[in-house]
This record gives C-alpha cells, sequence and structure tokens, in this order.
C-alpha cells in the first residue's frame, strides 16, 4: 500500500503517514511524489517552507474563507472543534456563532482590513483563523482565532498555519503578530510558546460567552524579508 493511500484513511496508522508525508516533504528529507508514493521528487519540486503563497504542503491548501460560500464548513468545523468551544464560552456550536466568525472585527477597524482563513486537505476543512491587520497599532497583525479539527491535531498543521499567518501578516507591513492564549488552556500556551511567542502581559478577568477568563497576551516578532 502506498503511504499517499495510508494518509487519506482515518486510522491511527493514516494519522502518522499523513504526518511523515506533510513533515518530510516540506523539510526536504526523504522527498516523495504525492501522486504514486514512489518515485522521488527534488527539492526544488518540494514546498519551501515558509513560502508565501497558499501551498503549506503537498497535502494542505490555505484559502480565505467567504460566508456565502464557506457557512456550512466553518460549522462542520467548529462541530469538530466543538472542546475548545466548550472550554472559552461554554455556548453551544450554532449559526449564530459561526456568522459572528465571518463578522467579527476589532472596535474601531473596518472588516476589510481582517481575512477569515481555511486550512484544507483537499476539500476537507481542517482548521479557521481570523486575522486583522494594523492591530491593535499599525505595524501590528493579530490572530483572534485558531482553531483546529479533533481528529486533525497533532499532524503539523497548527505549524503550517503560524507559517503562513506569519507570512501573510509581514506582506501586509507588520513588525508583530499578537493574539491572546486562555490561562486554563496550558496546552495552546505551550504550542505558541514553541512557535515563538512570548508573554506581553496578562489580561484582566472577562467574561467570555457563560465563562469567566484571564488571558495571556502573546507576542511573536516578524523578522522583514
Amino acid at each position: 500500500m502506498y503511504l499517499l493511500e495510508v494518509a487519506e484513511g482515518h486510522s491511527d496508522q493514516a494519522r502518522v503517514a499523513a504526518r511523515f508525508l506533510a513533515e518530510r516533504c516540506n523539510g526536504h528529507d526523504f522527498p516523495f511524489d504525492m501522486t504514486s508514493g514512489t518515485v522521488p521528487m527534488t527539492p526544488s519540486t518540494c514546498p519551501a517552507r515558509g513560502r508565501e503563497d497558499s501551498v503549506v504542503s503537498a497535502l494542505f491548501s490555505i484559502r480565505p474563507l467567504r460566508e456565502d460560500q464557506d457557512f456550512a464548513l466553518v460549522k462542520g468545523l467548529y462541530l469538530r472543534a466543538d472542546d475548545y468551544v466548550m472550554m472559552e464560552s461554554g455556548l453551544a456550536i450554532s449559526d449564530v456563532l459561526v456568522a459572528d466568525f465571518f463578522s467579527c472585527c476589532p472596535p474601531s477597524r473596518d472588516l476589510s482590513r481582517s481575512v477569515k482563513l481555511g486550512l484544507f486537505r483537499s476539500q476537507d476543512l481542517l482548521a479557521i483563523a481570523d486575522l486583522v491587520f494594523s492591530y491593535p497599532n499599525e505595524g501590528d497583525a493579530y490572530l483572534g482565532l485558531m482553531l483546529v479539527a479533533r481528529e486533525s491535531r497533532g499532524l503539523g498543521i497548527g505549524h503550517r498555519f503560524v507559517e503562513h499567518v506569519i507570512a501573510l501578516s509581514r506582506a501586509h507591513g507588520a513588525t508583530r503578530l499578537l493574539l491572546a492564549v486562555l490561562d486554563c488552556n496550558v496546552r495552546a500556551r505551550a504550542f505558541w510558546e514553541r512557535e515563538g511567542f512570548h508573554l506581553l502581559h496578562t489580561l484582566p478577568p472577562a467574561c467570555m460567552g457563560k465563562k469567566i477568563h484571564v488571558r495571556h497576551q502573546m507576542a511573536h516578532l516578524i523578522a522583514s524579508d
């Protein structure tokens, strides 16, 4: 059985194969032809790490999301990540929640200065992100949300998504990427620290849906090209 055929399944074996293919091809170690699993690709044809287009690996792609086209896909993603939603707000997944994702914008900021992103494997939406430019200050970008489906965690998807978000922020003139992580979400904070984010300060308790949270604002300095 070819590795690609294994990777497209849903077993534990599939998760391992998918991670191997995504990580090795992008790292230019053990390159594979993703169509057959047998003919090696040259390093020049493997997707480059940190590339600023929509292709983040041979298995995954990223594109902007549109409410009129992608509403059902985003709702499905929320349902596959409802453990985080329950932790954050205690709210059930609803059309209102999904509509808020598409319409959410910081105070005094124009929605046109933000982008809603989806990371796909083929037509399957695996993760979403909400990125705002020039917020809270010029030269900043703010990642309001990055949500990965439960079954897709641990495959390097978050790392690929962060690389793309940083590249996109840089292209819009940002020198710093900000986000806030819940105090109770210890695993998420560890992830962001691995991605090069550092603590700026701790925010006072705030109401989020049915819950009250302390959040930690973190930052990643974006180097110029």
